[in-house]
């Protein structure tokens, strides 16, 4: 189940976003060396990754799709996500997700 906080909503509707997409980054590791493992975050933007995406959430304003991988998990584990925006910047923020990599 996904879910929209009222700021998220609102901020939606006044900029006409019509996509979300939720995907899954990885970034390097604290190491100098190049032997830390990579760490994965959740990356929300409104620009089409290039690789494949599933619709998760669909309403008549807005959509959200999410990589393959993110999707099955969140199928998987029956997550409850909250999808809000960030206090600083015009960023969103998810969470209640659970994904194994």
């Amino acid at each position: 189940m996904i879910k929209l906080t009222r700021e998220a909503r609102e901020y939606i509707v006044s900029k006409n976003i019509k996509e979300i997409y939720i995907d899954l980054r990885y970034t390097k590791g604290p190491c100098n060396d190049n032997l830390c493992k990579m760490i994965p975050h959740l990356e929300v933007t409104l620009v089409k990754p290039r690789n494949s995406t599933t619709i998760i959430f669909e309403e008549p304003e807005l959509k959200i799709f999410a990589s393959i991988p993110i999707a099955n998990s969140i199928l998987k584990h029956r997550d409850n996500i909250t999808v809000s925006k960030s206090k600083i910047g015009r960023s969103f923020r998810i969470t209640g997700i659970t994904y194994s990599y």
